[in-house]
């Protein structure tokens, strides 16, 4: 996909945010008297959300080889998939799970990867419309990578451990239920070794060793309804 249509669509969606902001528009002809009862993050509603989302970071690799230390900054980017259920509290506060499928931009023949991330949500509404939502969003759990390659040299590896995101998110409802969502977070991911093999043969993690910590910002898209 385009990546000059997703940054237009995200600034077309921002605009729009202010404009609502700004001139206090709720989006209908007659918004609800009654206040809070039909705005987008009233107490008991529950929001699911589902999109794509992209990261750019910068990857700080940390190495041992056969007792020798080493350190350095690499670049990358992932594309992830991902899935979400909040329920709200009060009409400010919500709270949910998150589970995104994924993986990192790679250009080495023969490699692949595969990444999950599983979150714990807490959102805080900054703006309660009958048809507009922008809100906060603090999210943390744990992450997992997989990669393997099937060409010399050939080699397999697992790591595990956590992320922590905050976001800014805005949603748009057409009507009741359904809308689009844009956001854009700044996020950390910590990731060490768990497994590494060669050919087939598991490597001691004491001979080679390689850890990762990610820190970048991640912005996404997609479909999002409340009920």
């Amino acid at each position: 996909m385009n990546k000059n249509f997703l940054f237009l669509l995200f600034a077309l969606l921002a605009q729009h945010a202010v404009s609502q902001i700004t001139n206090g528009n709720t989006g209908l002809s007659n918004p609800d008297p009654g206040g809070l009862e039909n705005t987008t993050s009233a107490k008991g509603n529950w929001i699911v959300q589902l999109g794509w989302e992209g990261g750019l970071y910068f990857n700080e690799i940390n190495t041992n080889l056969y007792g020798a230390d080493s350190s350095y900054v690499d670049t990358a980017g992932a594309v992830f998939y991902p899935l979400s259920v909040e329920y709200c509290f009060t009409n400010r506060f919500s709270g949910g799970i998150a589970f995104r499928n994924g993986h990192y931009l790679t250009d080495q023949a023969g490699e692949t990867n595969r990444t999950n991330v599983f979150d714990f949500l807490v959102s805080f509404h900054l703006l309660e419309k009958v048809r507009n939502d922008l809100h906060l969003r603090l999210a943390f759990g744990p992450a997992a990578l997989r990669v393997e390659r099937d060409v010399h040299p050939k080699f397999e590896g697992t790591w595990a451990g956590g992320h922590f995101g905050l976001q800014l998110g805005y949603r748009h409802y057409f009507g009741k239920h359904i809308g689009l969502y844009a956001s854009l977070g700044r996020n950390g991911y910590s990731l060490n070794q768990k497994t590494l093999s060669a050919y087939d043969v598991a490597i001691d993690p004491d001979d080679a060793r390689w850890d990762m910590s990610l820190s970048g910002w991640e912005f996404g898209f997609g479909l999002v309804g409340k009920f």
